[in-house]
């Protein structure tokens, strides 16, 4: 889960990159693999921007509105070197 908070509004809404609940669906099937404690990092130069990871690197620069995948598959063992 992947949630923005507005402190001075006292709402919260869901920014998720993908789905937030696979249960059901066989692991062959989930199209992003995120663990429970993957990174997530707001830009120091933008705090607008926010950067999250599955196995590729996702960038959202509307406060988590919409996602950008801005990387292949870092897993992938026929990745170029």
């Amino acid at each position: 889960m992947l949630m923005r908070h507005d402190h001075r509004a006292r709402q919260t809404r869901d920014i998720a990159v993908w789905l937030n609940n696979y249960d059901g669906i066989p692991a062959r099937d989930v199209p992003e693999r995120f663990q429970w404690t993957f990174p997530i990092l707001v830009s120091k130069h933008d705090p607008r921007t926010i950067y999250a990871t599955s196995q590729h690197v996702w960038r959202s620069s509307n406060e988590g509105r919409s996602w950008e995948r801005i990387s292949p598959d870092l897993t992938s063992p026929t990745r170029p070197r």
